[in-house]
């Protein structure tokens, strides 16, 4: 029973060593190098204080390398004031690791605190990312850079991003997501799909229930000073060979779809496809006026091979066409004071007949 014990009292290069059963240095203390090691088969402390565990544990209990036990309630655990610039505060080497977590949380007892809590609150305005995340190999075909899963019945997000800015400069953006996918590898056989963003939505409901369900919803709002600018969906497709900045699809058949394409001077065009048929109307149901501005004057209609139906809004003119050959076609033309002149146009001839067939009466009446 020894009370106050200090070994190399005069402060020499002396080492202190204790040896156990089956280790010459369960724990080392280098007076030189003035650091500690517990549990080396060398006495060679390459830290202040190095633990090693050997490949089957210490002794006979396979027990970890560092085990902390913290049972006061309201003390930190392990504490870390670090004043290190360009180094890492904590580094950790785990390239043997294969079906296991390198870092493993469990929180069981959580109300309102978190599992993990990171604070930048660095006024440097230098690039950086506070949290990254990088999967480095692209052999690693079956690896997900971030998973989070989320099994909460509340109205809480899964995901929640509350992006803030104060900024009373100009920017070019100021985005919540960015997402940069580039796809650079040669696809030499079959059909790639690159998606930069997949969401799947299922519901469940008893007979009773109703759910209303959105696979995305925008919601913006801009306050009353200034001049604000919203766009609820932009679309940007590049130069490609199939340029289709939306596409529906039908529930019962992936291959019946309607598409908008946008393409050079802004020409838009919707295309409805039936896969196996040609039955791919297109129906409006207006609770109102259909009004169309053509800067251009002309709204036409197209048989698929010319324009047989044109009205033009410019000087008010309804033309149809002979769908054997455009240049022969009757117009209908309305001018000041209703002045109107229906005319035909034979371009090779002049058998440009006009034939009222009418299944009664034909009146015409003149106010002179």
């Amino acid at each position: 029973n020894y009370g106050g014990f200090v070994s190399n009292a005069g402060g020499d290069f002396h080492d202190f060593r204790v040896e156990t059963q089956n280790m010459a240095n369960a724990f080392f203390v280098d007076g030189e190098v003035e650091a500690v090691q517990i549990g080396a088969s060398t006495n060679a402390p390459a830290g202040l204080l190095e633990i090693n565990q050997s490949e089957h544990g210490h002794g006979d209990g396979g027990l970890p390398a560092l085990l902390v036990v913290a049972a006061d309630i309201d003390q930190i655990a392990v504490d870390i004031n670090a004043s290190q610039v360009a180094v890492n505060v904590v580094d950790i080497t785990a390239d043997a690791v294969t079906s296991a977590n390198v870092i493993d949380i469990t929180a069981d007892a959580l109300t309102t605190g978190g599992a993990l809590h990171i604070d930048d609150d660095s006024a440097n305005t230098g690039t950086r990312n506070t949290v990254e995340i990088i999967q480095n190999n692209a052999a690693a075909t079956g690896a997900t850079a971030l998973k989070i899963q989320s099994d909460s019945g509340g109205s809480v997000a899964g995901l929640h991003i509350d992006r803030n800015s104060a900024a009373t400069t100009a920017n070019d953006r100021i985005a919540g997501i960015v997402v940069d996918l580039d796809q650079t590898g040669e696809v030499t056989s079959a059909t790639a799909i690159v998606t930069g963003m997949d969401i799947e939505v299922e519901t469940n409901s008893a007979a009773d229930g109703t759910i209303n369900a959105y696979g995305q919803r925008i919601t913006m709002t801009g306050d009353t000073d200034g001049t604000h600018s919203h766009t609820g969906l932009s679309i940007r497709t590049g130069v490609v060979d199939t340029d289709t900045h939306i596409e529906l699809l039908s529930a019962a058949d992936d291959g019946d779809k309607c598409t908008i394409a946008v393409g050079a001077a802004g020409v838009t065009t919707i295309t409805t496809v039936d896969e196996d048929a040609a039955v791919a109307h297109l129906t409006m149901v207006i609770d109102g006026d259909i009004t169309m501005k053509p800067a251009g004057g002309n709204v036409t209609l197209h048989d698929g091979s010319n324009d047989i139906f044109d009205f033009d809004v410019a000087d008010p003119t309804f033309k149809i066409m002979d769908d054997a050959q455009v240049a022969n076609y009757c117009s209908i033309a309305v001018a000041a004071a209703g002045a109107t002149t229906i005319a035909t146009v034979d371009a090779d001839a002049a058998v440009a007949n006009l034939t009222l067939d009418a299944d009664g009466k034909i009146i015409i009446e003149a106010v002179a």
